[in-house]
């Protein structure tokens, strides 16, 4: 193997791992998430709680890496828009796993790499090769066994929010790659546990309830388990 090519091959088994580590964490949020809607709990209150509950995460990593210096944004617009987009699908997600049984929401959203393959190739002018295309059109055969259009138990409002989700988290992947070339990380995460504080903040007039200790307690560990998601 080439010189140059050892550091390319780290960092594809790098993102691998840390795409692994996120599915894994993405199912034990899953997983506490159903418990915490389970007492009611609904998106934009979850949206509000994960944000809050996660920032002192947050605020540590910063800390241990680097320092509050790091958070000054260099383009504040990037953070708008990736803040927006990842609201966005962040309360689609919830809303889908709200709406479906884990396992079914978890399989869909694992279409997200799919769909970032794809905008990849469209927007970032990326290389698909012929085996990440086929990986494609089996994943997504893999949806519609999921989903099964047409004679499906599952509710198509579900799945249909489950989809738009896994699109827009694929939309944040390659916004990700594009800011992160003038951005730093721990910014990018910073601002937008922030954005969620104060979009959350503003919905809870409207769909907030009092909850006791037993949810709270379950929306605590949901979100530091999906702090790095």
């Amino acid at each position: 193997m080439p010189r140059d090519a050892a550091p390319d091959h780290e960092h594809i088994v790098s993102g691998i791992l840390c795409r692994i580590g996120s599915g894994l964490s993405f199912s034990t949020m899953g997983a506490l998430l159903k418990l915490a809607s389970s007492y009611g709990l609904n998106a934009p209150e979850l949206v509000f709680y994960r944000s809050l509950f996660s920032l002192p995460v947050v605020l540590l990593w910063v800390l241990k890496r680097e320092n509050f210096a790091a958070l000054r944004p260099n383009n504040p617009l990037s953070h708008m828009w990736r803040s927006a987009l990842g609201l966005v699908s962040m309360g689609l997600t919830f809303q889908a796993l709200i709406l479906l049984p884990l396992a079914d929401a978890t399989a869909i959203n694992f279409t997200a790499p799919i769909f970032a393959t794809i905008l990849s190739f469209l927007i970032l002018r990326e290389h698909v090769g012929l085996h990440r295309w086929t990986a494609v059109f089996v994943g997504f055969a893999g949806v519609l066994v999921v989903a099964r259009p047409g004679g499906s138990s599952l509710p198509a409002l579900g799945v249909t929010v489950a989809i738009i989700a896994a699109i827009c988290q694929a939309g944040v992947t390659t916004t990700l790659r594009q800011i992160l070339r003038s951005e730093n990380m721990s910014a990018i995460v910073f601002w937008f546990a922030v954005a969620g504080i104060v979009v959350g903040g503003a919905l809870m007039p409207l769909f907030g309830h009092v909850h006791g200790f037993a949810p709270m307690a379950f929306v605590a560990c949901w979100a530091g388990s999906g702090s790095f998601s």
